[in-house]
């Protein structure tokens, strides 16, 4: 018999827990923009932005997944509009940069800042691994990934962070490693 938003949390609650118990099965879809989803006629024909399809879409569902995170980081600025385009108690699941977790990317995927920096000019154009980037190209990326989920966290609407790794990363304890490490970077 909890009243939402949950007093247990605290007035500046910023997890599901404040308006979600824990024991809340949330129904989502993965994306709001998926071509499929706006060929079906679902969405009203006002709708013909991204930021307008989630609008509606986040008064008929509680929670999304951003798949659009995997192939590239957002910026802050497009993450605080999603936060402000939804309703208080809107949960975003955030996918993980595919890069974070094993999988090679072509450099041109890597936000442009990260690009530029001097250590970054002999993978122009190439496919690269975390494991193969410079230690400040890999720093960049987390601090860039932690600033897009910032405005999220800020708005309480932050959910889990989803780090898909490919079928073909075995268990082993190199790709232990691996997952481990992203538990480490990731900002709690």
């Amino acid at each position: 018999d909890r009243k939402y938003p949950n007093p247990a949390c605290g007035a500046a609650a910023n997890s599901m827990d404040a308006f979600y118990p824990p024991a809340s099965v949330l129904h989502g879809t993965c994306g709001w923009t998926d071509e499929s989803l706006a060929k079906s006629g679902w969405f009203p024909a006002a709708c013909t932005s991204s930021l307008d399809r989630l609008r509606h879409f986040s008064r008929h569902f509680p929670c999304v997944e951003v798949d659009t995170s995997t192939y590239a980081i957002p910026a802050p600025e497009v993450t605080s509009k999603w936060a402000e385009a939804t309703p208080a108690n809107f949960i975003f699941h955030v996918k993980a940069f595919g890069i974070f977790c094993g999988a090679a990317v072509n450099s041109n995927a890597l936000p442009r800042a990260t690009r530029e920096l001097p250590c970054m000019a002999a993978a122009s154009g190439q496919k690269v691994s975390f494991k193969e980037l410079p230690s400040v190209a890999r720093d960049d990326l987390w601090e860039r990934f932690h600033a897009a989920l910032a405005p999220l966290r800020r708005a309480g609407k932050c959910g889990l962070i989803v780090f898909q790794f490919h079928n073909s990363f075995p268990p082993s304890p190199t790709n232990r490693e691996i997952v481990e490490g992203c538990r480490r970077r990731l900002d709690p």
